[in-house]
């Protein structure tokens, strides 16, 4: 049986899981990302679900180091993978969290403001909704960098982070379902190249020569 060739997007989504976030506040940034994309349960746990086994590891691994609480793997549908994150869990993130952003205001008029300033922790947060959230088209078609983070107030967190980075982006309500797009290749090629998918980020300018 022949192995189907991986997608661009997949060779990207492993180049960012190789990256070495080495410090904690990094890490944290990470986390920050995390909670914005999982759903709460009655008793003030969380849920997350991942669709695609190695960022669900990631993840896995991530939380537990930077709240030293296990997380407990769920039964959901096949090809994705579910943690249950224990309360005492879901407020040492909170936590974390709240040294990076802030929400304000009622649940339908909510905005997002970010307290933290550093490079660092920005582009790791970042990173991270592209793992939770993130794909890109095949560059020899299109150029079309997209986030899925399905609520309001984490769409509008990415368009701040990417606004702050000088790459411009739209979004777009689709079914109560947020998104957030990027369809200019130097904006593309500018995302890659912080996010610090280097070998994705040359393949795509060779690309983006021979096209234009």
């Amino acid at each position: 049986m022949t192995r189907q060739a991986a997608t661009f997007s997949s060779q990207v989504r492993q180049e960012l899981l190789a990256v070495a976030c080495d410090t904690s506040c990094c890490r944290s940034a990470e986390l920050s990302a995390a909670l914005l994309m999982a759903d709460t349960t009655d008793n003030e746990g969380l849920v997350m679900t991942f669709t695609n086994h190695d960022v669900a590891e990631y993840f896995r691994q991530l939380i537990i180091r930077q709240t030293g609480r296990e997380i407990l793997p769920i039964e959901k549908a096949e090809n994705s993978d579910a943690y249950y994150i224990q309360p005492q869990a879901a407020r040492i993130m909170q936590a974390q969290a709240a040294d990076l952003y802030g929400i304000y205001g009622r649940e339908e008029d909510r905005s997002i403001v970010l307290k933290c300033e550093k490079e660092c922790c920005l582009n790791s947060m970042l990173r991270a909704f592209f793992l939770l959230c993130g794909s890109i088209s095949e560059p020899k078609k299109s150029y079309h960098l997209e986030f899925k983070p399905r609520r309001q107030i984490t769409a509008l967190l990415i368009s701040n982070l990417l606004s702050g980075l000088e790459i411009r982006s739209l979004t777009l309500r689709r079914k109560d379902i947020y998104y957030v797009y990027v369809q200019e290749g130097q904006h593309v090629a500018d995302f890659l190249l912080i996010s610090k998918a280097h070998k994705a980020y040359m393949d795509f300018e060779l690309l983006r020569v021979e096209k234009e």
